[in-house]
């Protein structure tokens, strides 16, 4: 609940009970109360504000002009694109031969993962700061054709080799 004059929050429980004491002593009290408010502290740092961009539902993002907003349906819709891509990286990346450990790939994989994220996370950033949708976008073009140079790059370097005469032959 909100006061409309002073803009705090407060916690209001009504039709209930309250007890204190020990947990296993027999000298408790119960009290029953019909209302019973508590005022929310705000939160260190600086005011809150009415409706984070992050909690706006997208049909309100989809109106709005303002650059965090843009940013923020831009994020919102990017976000399933990483799915494929991932998993696609993660499938190439988790081929191994049985003499190698199992884990021996994950480092690799978790360290693109990583960037791929922050570099998501920098084009919101630079979107929020007047940069086109763009610059989000093309990271996931950056990832799409590394994930398809991972899953196609051995065949295509195979069919090339083959082409030019197969392998390189040494001088007799």
């Amino acid at each position: 609940m909100t006061d409309p004059l002073s803009g705090a929050r407060y916690l209001e429980l009504r039709n209930g009970y309250r007890y204190q004491g020990l947990p296993g002593r027999l000298d408790y009290q119960v009290v029953r109360f019909d209302s019973f408010g508590e005022r929310i502290p705000e939160p260190e740092g600086g005011i809150r504000s009415a409706a984070p961009v992050d909690g706006r539902p997208t049909a309100a993002l989809l109106e709005s002009d303002r650059r965090e907003d843009v940013a923020a349906l831009h994020w919102r819709l990017s976000l399933p694109a990483t799915v494929p891509i991932v998993a696609i990286i993660a499938l190439c990346l988790s081929r191994t031969d049985h003499r190698r450990g199992r884990y021996i790939k994950m480092a690799p994989a978790f360290f693109l993962y990583l960037a791929y994220l922050i570099l998501l996370s920098n084009g919101r950033s630079s979107m929020e700061e007047g940069g086109g949708p763009w610059l989000l976008w093309r990271v996931h073009l950056l990832f799409l054709l590394l994930a398809g140079m991972l899953l196609y790059g051995g065949r295509i370097w195979q069919q090339l080799r083959h082409r030019r005469g197969g392998s390189a032959r040494v001088p007799a």
